[in-house]
């Protein structure tokens, strides 16, 4: 039995494909990443994710204005980062550092990993699916606006694919 570079390649150039090899690579990369295992479950897929993101979100956190508390005091790093868990992120709070570690949870879940609307959204404090379609509009629409917002869901989707 050939292997899917080899079989791709005779086909490509029996078609006379001119760049043959370069589309030869390309079938053989993408079959590679779908024969990848898979994680155990989707609760497995959605907490690794959040191990990653946790270290990203709370430095461009702190880029941007400061966040305070009930009582007016300016929040650090440190504390923001003990504010995010699991937990938080699946609560009905609409603070800010934790819509926005939401909004890109559901963003990977659906783009890169290819789950449901529906089971996405309900892992996340029993929401609606449009819930995850509108995080997904807003995670794109920040990067069209926003350069280190963009540059950290580039790194963050650089170690959640080297995860797999």
């Amino acid at each position: 039995m050939t292997d899917t570079f080899t079989a791709a390649l005779d086909i490509l150039t029996g078609r006379g494909f001119p760049n043959a090899l370069e589309i030869a690579n390309e079938i053989e990369f993408q079959t590679r990443l779908k024969t990848i295992q898979r994680p155990k479950s989707f609760e497995d897929d959605k907490n690794r994710l959040f191990e990653i993101i946790k270290d990203y979100v709370p430095t461009y956190c702190a880029g941007k204005k400061p966040i305070q508390n009930r009582l007016g005091e300016t929040i650090g790093y440190k504390e923001l980062r003990e504010r995010l868990t699991i937990e938080a992120v699946n609560s009905k709070s609409r603070k800010g550092e934790l819509v926005m570690v939401r909004q890109i949870m559901m963003y990977f879940l659906r783009e890169k990993s290819g789950y449901g609307l529906k089971q996405i959204a309900y892992s996340f404090g029993g929401r609606d699916h449009s819930t995850a379609i509108h995080s997904k509009d807003t995670v794109i629409n920040y990067m069209d606006v926003d350069r280190k917002y963009k540059a950290m869901i580039e790194e963050i989707g650089k170690a959640y694919l080297e995860r797999f």
